[in-house]
């Protein structure tokens, strides 16, 4: 029992001094093996980074292209479907369809580009159909949900405006305080 334990001492301190030591030292005492496949894979890397970085540059610009196209339909299709959606008289239903609309526009949202027309018409279809769950759940009597779903609809509407027209109220801000800066004669 005692050459045993020996044993298991000496192994737990020479690993755990290989260990100590390549911490706080780095490769330079390392164990050979090691140090050469750190070279080894460190000379890999120079020659092939610059070439696998435009690689994969092309790679990413081909996929958000295909992505971009492969929203524009989908998104289509989502907003034909949210668009001829009918609503039955079932309470729970609407709530859940009008709580996929929610869903729906705060991943998606409103965009200021010209370029994004698609997810800004997406999002006004899906808030304007969020307005058509409110006053179906106005008229079968169901005021909790239809008072969720109105102040839903107020910070959507505060939030499409702000993501709409941020650059905008940025700039009349700025403009703002600089005037204020020059009535107080700070700037001159």
């Amino acid at each position: 029992m005692g050459i045993g334990t020996n044993w298991f001492k000496r192994e737990i301190g020479k690993n755990t001094g290989k260990y100590v030591s390549n911490k706080i030292f780095g490769d330079k005492w390392a164990t050979p093996h090691k140090v050469i496949i750190a070279r080894e894979n460190a000379k890999i890397d120079k020659q092939g980074s610059q070439d696998l970085i435009k690689t994969e540059f092309k790679k990413l610009e081909i996929e958000t292209k295909r992505n971009e196209i492969q929203q524009k339909g989908s998104l289509n299709e989502k907003k034909e479907f949210i668009l001829t959606k009918t609503f039955s008289n079932d309470k729970d239903e609407i709530f859940d369809f009008g709580n996929y609309l929610i869903t729906e526009i705060k991943s998606i949202g409103w965009s200021d580009k010209e370029d994004d027309i698609h997810l800004n018409s997406f999002s006004d279809a899906c808030l304007n159909k969020l307005n058509q769950c409110k006053i179906k759940l106005d008229s079968l009597g169901s005021t909790f949900e239809s008072e969720y779903f109105e102040k839903e609809i107020k910070r959507l509407n505060n939030k499409k405006l702000f993501q709409k027209y941020y650059k905008y109220a940025g700039m009349a801000i700025l403009g703002i305080v600089l005037f204020i800066c020059y009535k107080l004669e700070l700037i001159k």
